[in-house]
């Protein structure tokens, strides 16, 4: 399960609302009503998990912002006509962020 899926992300924050709002007495039931693992609801509504995209947030190379103006920049480049390669991306992600992203990491992000 990819629980990185908005679908999922909603289907899991859907009952911890309706516990919080008193719509469904308690987890246990809110877990049978909306068919959800006892466990993934109860982590998810003590906070004791959190999205993977989340959780690791502080980890990543750049912030939403710069990611935003990452790909930007590359939909401009592929407007006009000019090939994404390493040897473009890796200084524009060093303007952004002021590092130097790993030979393997564009790859990674481009996926």
């Amino acid at each position: 399960v990819d629980y990185n899926d908005l679908d999922i992300i909603y289907a899991i924050e859907e009952p911890c609302n309706a516990v919080k709002t008193k719509l469904v007495p308690n987890l246990a039931a809110a877990a049978r009503q909306y068919g959800i693992h006892y466990g993934t609801l109860r982590n998810r509504y003590l906070s004791i998990t959190q999205p993977t995209k989340q959780a690791h947030n502080d980890k990543r190379f750049l912030n939403n912002s710069q990611e935003k103006v990452l790909v930007e920049w590359m939909q401009f480049l592929g407007a006009v006509g000019r090939p994404i390669s390493r040897s473009t991306l890796r200084p524009k992600i060093k303007d952004l962020c002021g590092w130097m992203p790993g030979r393997t990491w564009i790859w990674r992000f481009l996926c």
